[in-house]
């Protein structure tokens, strides 16, 4: 009998240490890949890797993060950004770009932002027809 820790360790290093490496390079030199007023809208979020039939190497695409309305103008950039990517760590490393859809921060807090109500002013009280002015 062998501790799970033991396996579990094995497991980990063999199918996960690598594409978490290579996710953290990516995101240390986004900006560089990206350019500053992009790196501010998307971020990479993960690598998935998908072994194909008859290739000997799997396919990696990264997954990037962004609010749905600068997905479409990256997705533009699509072929921009696998250059740089590829520039920088080795050609063909990154063969694929897939954009997320995250909620913009802005919007959310425009939702739950409330307006307390004004109380009516005199002139309009007396305006509005109803018994609240009569005694």
């Amino acid at each position: 009998m062998r501790p799970v820790s033991e396996a579990t360790n094995r497991v980990v290093d063999q199918n996960c240490s690598k594409k978490y490496i290579a996710l953290g390079r990516i995101a240390r030199q986004w900006a560089d890949i990206m350019g500053a007023d992009m790196a501010a809208i998307a971020q990479p979020a993960k690598l998935i890797y998908a072994k194909r039939p008859g290739k000997d190497t799997p396919e990696a695409v990264l997954e990037i993060s962004t609010t749905s309305v600068h997905a479409t103008t990256l997705h533009y950039r699509k072929d921009l950004i696998l250059e740089k990517i590829n520039r920088l760590f080795g050609e063909g490393w990154i063969t694929g770009i897939k954009f997320t859809a995250r909620p913009a921060a802005s919007s959310k807090g425009a939702l739950r932002r409330k307006v307390p109500p004004q109380p009516l002013p005199p002139s309009k009280k007396s305006r509005s027809g109803g018994r609240a002015g009569r005694a």
